[in-house]
């Protein structure tokens, strides 16, 4: 079989312990391949007596059928607002100083927003770093 191709497999199934005088609805296949809705009530120990067990369709696909689809951008630009190579903190995702700087004036891409320990923060694309909410023009 090759990539993409579809089918359906029938599971035959086996009932027990099933309550006792209830009516039970199922699929079942019957000698020529036909799948047929059953209703059929159990005894009072529980069991049945079934001309056809129950059966399952399960639908399958061999490998991949997924088509590449290119999504959109996820990141937006922001410019580093102040004066030209100001020094601007950056901070780890617990809000803590990451000894590192991005620059005033410079254009960075951002992904994601975060609040942390009550102020708004921005997750550099493709960094574990964040810059305060408040130095970036978005």
């Amino acid at each position: 079989m090759k990539d993409g191709t579809e089918g359906v497999i029938v599971v035959n199934l086996s009932l027990e312990k099933l309550n006792p005088n209830t009516t039970y609805s199922y699929l079942t296949n019957t000698d020529n391949g036909d799948l047929v809705k059953i209703e059929h009530v159990t005894t009072s120990n529980g069991f049945t007596d079934l001309d056809y067990n129950p059966a399952i369709k399960i639908p399958f696909v061999i490998g991949s059928k997924r088509v590449k689809i290119f999504s959109k951008k996820n990141y937006h630009k922001g410019k580093i607002a102040g004066r030209y190579n100001r020094h601007v903190k950056i901070y780890s995702y617990t809000a803590k100083f990451a000894h590192k700087y991005v620059y005033g004036g410079h254009i960075y891409k951002f992904n994601t927003r975060r609040t942390i320990k009550g102020k708004v923060y921005y997750k550099i694309y493709g960094k574990k770093q964040y810059v305060r909410a408040n130095y970036i023009e978005f």
